[in-house]
């Protein structure tokens, strides 16, 4: 008997110390696979057993084989892999729109300020054709810059569409596989008598964790061994044992973008602006702080020259005598009804102030009570009352008409914008230069015969839409000289009697402002008439350079180059900003591992020093089993004696 309970004694040894060779060796050879958690076997003795003498002890068996893991470092793991992953993502893309922006050679403030060189030759030889074409090719060059940049920021939009599609069918991918891993858990820890499933569990973890590379994650551990996993803000991605699908769709306010929707059976579920992190994050937030940023600030330069040249060439006056159109295709501002709207709230938009508007897009919104008007850019929110439409407002130099084709519904929404579509839409209105409006349309002249002093300025156009701006104007003084009549020569008619003279005043008829200085005689005569010499007339071709030196963007703050400027560091910040991000939460991301990988990676040096104490303590145990045996022969020998 007691060489049958050494044997046994021995027999729970050896498979004990079996088994924790075999667990070392499953260590080591998973020594090199990501995210494998080192398993260690707990022993335990088996109860004593009373043998009338007292309690004899039964040897040993493995309790359990845990994993070695810390679950608060696993989470700053997936938190940190989510955080680097969308700084990571975000610089990337980032990185893409500099060179678009400031190509040294070719960016949109070189083009600008080409064609204000071009434009200042001109004005010093306003009949030279050669220089007219010049002006016509660089302004041509400028809006094809325009253009083109657009394009290219528009193809990275296309771009990260297939992105953010890819994306979604990866999470969607992992999600499931996470759902079959949950259920395997908990078959296994049925099958297991309520222990883990050790390889299954840290394969759902590395699922957890490329998931947080993507999309930022909680995860919620279950008592069945199951876990749920939501985005940070509550949405579900896996309950149990089933994903949540999500997938994409067109937005309704800007059919350029894909909105990321939660499918369910009754509807899509929009929740673009709730996933924070991760890849998917960084994407979508790149393209509303980076990408659509610098198109707007394209589109807010674009609409600037189309707008701040136009109305200075209506002051001129081209070669064939006529008065200045438009020099640029003024870009039009885009009005977008949401696909959704149940009313039918609808705008017609138009710009007002150029130096007022900002590089941004809004949303009009009828919340059952008021109306109201969000810039986007920084979510600042106007009230501008109850209406009831139709009725107008001003906004950011927009002048902005609120329409209603049927009768407004909460929840009616228009998306608005002056600048996004701005630098491809403008273009030269015209390609003959002798339609430039290089002179001022009217000039000023004194009588031959004036006996006085007295002499006239140039005059200088201040209304171009004066319906009588090309009338000839006689200005005649009477007697005695210190005042002076205005008259309509091709009417013959006074339009003002006895104008009192002050030396220098300004004199503003038909939109044209001019002086007259010094000391005239009764009888002196001046004439202000239509320019006959407007070929060789450079005055609104130098007020065309002029705009150079104003400060018509921002608030009347900032030139035109000085706001693209501007505009393009913005760009350069905020991808600054995301690799220094980047680079900051990579090492904690690093460091996070490090510290996993000091409490549950594999030592190889420890597991070769408890593979060689496995070994001698199943050795001892093989020896026990030799001895009970000997015992038991010996004993056998004495009985059959």
């Amino acid at each position: 008997m007691a060489g049958a309970s050494i044997s046994g004694i021995g027999l729970t040894g050896l498979l004990s110390y079996q088994q924790a060779i075999a667990t070392t060796g499953h260590n080591i050879s998973n020594s090199g696979t990501e995210g494998y958690s080192r398993q260690r076997v707990e022993f335990s003795s088996n109860d004593a057993e009373f043998n009338g003498l007292g309690f004899s002890g039964r040897g040993v068996q493995v309790a359990d084989i845990s994993r070695v893991f810390d679950s608060f470092t696993i989470q700053q793991i997936r938190a940190y892999t989510s955080s680097s992953e969308q700084f990571s993502s975000y610089s990337r893309l980032a990185q893409q729109i500099d060179p678009i922006l400031s190509d040294p050679e070719n960016n949109i403030n070189a083009h600008i300020q080409r064609f204000f060189d071009s434009l200042s030759a001109l004005a010093a030889e306003p009949a030279s054709i050669p220089l007219r074409n010049q002006v016509m090719s660089e302004g041509r060059a400028l809006t094809e810059r325009f253009n083109d940049v657009t394009e290219r920021l528009n193809a990275i939009r296309n771009d990260l569409n297939q992105q953010t599609e890819s994306l979604v069918r990866d999470i969607n991918g992992i999600t499931k596989q996470i759902a079959d891993a949950n259920r395997s858990v908990v078959e296994g820890i049925s099958i297991g008598g309520n222990r883990e499933p050790n390889d299954i569990i840290d394969q759902r973890d590395r699922l957890l964790k490329d998931l947080s590379a993507l999309v930022d994650i909680q995860v919620v551990e279950l008592n069945d061994g199951m876990v749920n996993v939501f985005l940070s803000n509550g949405a579900p991605l896996v309950v149990a044992g089933e994903n949540k699908s999500l997938g994409t769709q067109l937005s309704t306010l800007d059919t350029r973008n894909l909105d990321v929707v939660l499918t369910n059976p009754g509807g899509n579920t929009v929740i673009t602006d709730r996933i924070n992190s991760g890849q998917l994050g960084g994407l979508l937030r790149f393209r509303e702080e980076v990408l659509d940023t610098a198109v707007h600030q394209v589109g807010l330069i674009a609409q600037g020259v189309a707008q701040t040249f136009n109305t200075t060439h209506q002051f001129g006056m081209d070669i064939n005598g006529n008065l200045g159109a438009d020099l640029f295709v003024a870009p039009t501002v885009e009005v977008i009804n949401a696909s959704d709207n149940a009313g039918g709230l609808g705008a017609s938009v138009s710009v007002s102030d150029t130096s007022q508007l900002e590089a941004s897009a809004y949303q009009l919104f009828y919340d059952g009570t008021d109306f109201q008007i969000t810039r986007l850019s920084d979510g600042t929110t106007t009230n501008l009352g109850a209406g009831p439409a139709p009725f107008n407002v001003t906004v950011d130099g927009l002048d902005i008409s609120i329409t209603a084709s049927t009768p407004v519904q909460a929840g009616d929404r228009v998306t608005l914008s002056a600048t996004r579509n701005a630098g491809a839409e403008i273009a030269l209105a015209f390609s003959n230069s002798a339609r430039l409006a290089t002179a001022a349309p009217t000039r000023t002249q004194a009588a031959t015969g004036n006996l006085g002093e007295a002499v006239i300025s140039a005059s200088e156009i201040i209304d171009p839409t004066d319906t009588n701006l090309l009338d000839t104007i006689r200005i005649q003084f009477n007697d005695p000289a210190t005042t002076y009549d205005v008259i309509d020569v091709g009417t013959g008619t006074t339009i003002s009697a006895g104008v009192l003279y002050v030396d220098g005043q300004d004199i503003t008829i038909n939109g044209s402002r001019f002086q007259i200085s010094g000391q005239p005689v009764a009888g002196d005569q001046f004439t202000l008439e239509r320019n006959l010499t407007s070929v060789g007339d450079g005055r609104n071709a130098l007020r065309l350079f002029d705009i150079k030196n104003q400060t018509p963007m921002l608030n009347g703050t900032t030139s035109l180059q000085q706001a693209y400027t501007i505009g393009v560091s913005n760009v350069g910040i905020q991808a600054r900003q995301a690799e220094i991000g980047e680079a900051a939460q990579t090492a904690l991301l690093d460091q996070a591992v490090r510290t996993r990988e000091s409490l549950s990676g594999v030592n190889l040096d420890e597991e070769a020093a408890n593979l060689l104490r496995y070994q001698q303590l199943y050795s001892a145990m093989a020896q026990v089993i030799s001895v009970a045996d000997s015992l038991f022969n010996t004993v056998l020998g004495i009985v059959n004696n």
